[in-house]
């Protein structure tokens, strides 16, 4: 598909863009106009500030108080510098923000652990320890309710995925 701009290049950035009325208006970018385009800063802009919720006068709040605590120990990184520009410095930057990140990376992905890419060789083992994770969590539920029966049905079912 051509850029609807240029109508030169290959399009590689694809826009729906919704208006207040529920007009829907598609827009196909190719790199170079995508860079040259109002998205590369007044509409990145504000998909950022939505994502992290920041226009909210609530959030604009929190952020005041936020803003002078948190900063990142190993690579400096700022709460206000993450808003802005929307990306870590560093690994630690996940830790010391994590109670800024957790909640969109969960919104956005679905669940606060990210799960990449396995090796087809490695595959079985992981898919053994989620399993492992599942049935202790289960193991200690039904020792919490006192289901001793349960309980020890399901230490048997770990016992066998260990050896």
């Amino acid at each position: 598909m051509l850029c609807s701009k240029c109508k030169k290049r290959e399009a590689v950035v694809f826009l729906t863009i919704v208006e207040e009325t529920g007009e829907k208006t598609q827009l196909n970018l190719c790199e170079v106009c995508a860079k040259e385009s109002v998205l590369n800063s007044y509409m990145f802009d504000n998909f950022i500030s939505a994502l992290f919720n920041i226009e909210s006068e609530q959030n604009e709040e929190k952020a005041v108080g936020i803003t002078s605590v948190i900063k990142c120990p190993k690579c400096g990184l700022t709460y206000d510098e993450l808003m802005k520009c929307g990306k870590t410095g560093c690994d630690k930057c996940y830790e010391n923000f994590s109670s800024v990140i957790m909640p969109i990376v969960k919104r956005i992905h679905g669940k606060e652990q990210h799960m990449g890419k396995v090796i087809k060789s490695k595959q079985f083992d992981m898919i053994k320890k989620q399993e492992i994770s599942r049935l202790q969590a289960k193991l200690e539920e039904a020792v919490q309710s006192e289901n001793y029966e349960k309980a020890a049905e399901y230490r048997d079912m770990i016992k066998a995925y260990t050896q």
